[in-house]
């Protein structure tokens, strides 16, 4: 997984690659502060299935007619 963190100190911004069972980072690679703070970010893939959606998230046809 990728996370976005900041440091509170010198307000730098990184981009980890990490397990999502690891422990968010605290030092922070610039200032060697422990003041690092993972970002909460809403980055998804999602796929809208039924009778109205298809693949790529758009309605059908039938759907945009009606």
């Amino acid at each position: 997984m990728t996370y976005d963190y900041v440091c509170k100190a010198c307000e730098e911004e990184f981009v980890f690659e990490h397990s999502i069972k690891r422990k968010p980072r605290k030092k922070c690679p610039s200032c060697k502060k422990m003041k690092l703070l993972r970002l909460i970010s809403v980055s998804t893939s999602v796929i809208l299935k039924g009778d109205c959606w298809e693949k790529d998230g758009y309605a059908s046809k039938e759907a945009t007619k009606a």
